[in-house]
């Protein structure tokens, strides 16, 4: 029996992993790296989801490719209601961003062609790339005067050949940082120049203080793009499978685009229909969800200032830097051992220097706080 070569990745549990499963035998670990808003008491209120969710299953099956109309149009009100013109007919539903990326890269890339993609950035893409046949090339963001800033001449540098497309995350996962508008410009210039796809993450958008308009992708520019978001983190509904793509661009690309996209989803039709029929209630209803997650952060931002952690402007997660010295993935260890706090070491997120430390700032606040002490007892120590 052979299996394909592109699932081939290495299964060995690192020492972190042991040292988790080893404590949690033990007894309760304080979990700073929580990512599911529903496991912290921030999900979608019951009762409301109850209601959304009570006639919509009752939805006759409609095999839309694209989604059901009253899906695509209820995305559109979200980005309406935030200053974008985005029309439905440009709006695809899909179960997950995971998906979507999927789909894009079905759609842009043939094997062994390369994606561009920011360096640190949660390592999903590398999954997705490999089911795809494709190969991740990273541009990196670094900190300059305290922002997190991505160098046009070092994009530039990162492109070959066989690239097809640019991943852009705004709020960046784990940094937290958006393009200002100047990066924003050279960004969609060089795709332009080039030929390439832009491919737009913004999941975290919502949780970032700025202007949603001033950061959003999902409107036309010079190159062909691709917005992403969905409930998972707009409305703290990860269960539900709900996600979406915007397309934008040229008229004549954003068709061909269109057309294409349409026969692959067409191959897999995703979506539950109850979800899709809930969206125009769910959207709306999110803008309660999403204070309580803001609220959340801003609580526990506030507790980690002892720590010096580095810049960030949006999302839900901050980055502790590691005192020189001391070995990020050791750190970790011990945390897991001696103080039963649970964190991400830097290199999980491709941060280089083996010098720090991710959190979650969506961790309940007793825990959050009682782990950024123990935290700071063992660097003082």
């Amino acid at each position: 029996m052979r299996f394909a070569e592109r699932t081939n990745w290495p299964r060995e549990e690192n020492a972190l992993t042991l040292a988790i499963r080893r404590q949690r035998s033990l007894g309760p670990v304080l979990d700073l790296t929580v990512s599911n808003p529903t496991e912290v008491g921030l999900g979608f209120p019951g009762e409301a989801l109850q209601v959304a969710l009570h006639s919509a299953l009752l939805h006759p099956y409609q095999p839309e490719p694209f989604g059901l109309p009253s899906a695509r149009a209820a995305v559109s009100a979200y980005y309406r209601a935030r200053g974008l013109v985005v029309p439905p007919e440009r709006i695809a539903i899909v179960a997950s961003t995971s998906e979507a990326y999927l789909a894009l890269f079905r759609l842009l890339a043939e094997p062994g062609d390369e994606v561009l993609y920011p360096v640190p950035s949660y390592p999903l893409l590398e999954f997705l790339t490999d089911l795809s046949d494709l190969k991740l090339r990273p541009y990196p963001l670094g900190l300059v005067r305290d922002r997190w800033a991505m160098d046009p001449d070092e994009l530039a540098a990162a492109l070959s050949p066989q690239t097809r497309a640019m991943v852009q995350v705004g709020p960046n996962n784990p940094t937290g940082s958006c393009f200002d508008p100047a990066e924003r410009a050279a960004f969609y210039g060089i795709a332009a120049e080039r030929g390439l796809a832009v491919i737009s993450d913004e999941v975290f958008l919502d949780y970032h203080p700025g202007t949603f308009l001033q950061h959003s992708f999902a409107q036309d520019h010079e190159a062909l793009s691709f917005t992403l978001s969905g409930l998972s983190k707009v409305a703290a509904l990860p269960h539900l499978k709900l996600s979406w793509l915007v397309v934008n661009g040229p008229e004549v690309l954003v068709a061909e685009a269109m057309a294409r996209l349409e026969l692959i989803l067409d191959a897999s039709l995703s979506v539950a229909t109850p979800v899709q029929a809930a969206l125009p209630e769910l959207l709306p209803a999110a803008e309660k969800v999403q204070a309580g997650l803001r609220a959340r952060i801003a609580q526990n931002w506030g507790q980690v200032a002892p720590l010096h952690p580095l810049p960030r402007e949006g999302g839900w997660y901050t980055l502790v830097p590691v005192p020189e010295g001391l070995d990020e993935e050791v750190l970790a260890i011990r945390l897991v051992e001696e103080q039963q706090v649970l964190t991400h070491p830097g290199f999980f997120f491709d941060l280089a220097g083996g010098s720090t430390l991710v959190l979650s700032l969506i961790a309940e606040p007793a825990v959050f706080q009682t782990g950024v002490q123990r935290l700071a007892h063992l660097l003082g120590g």
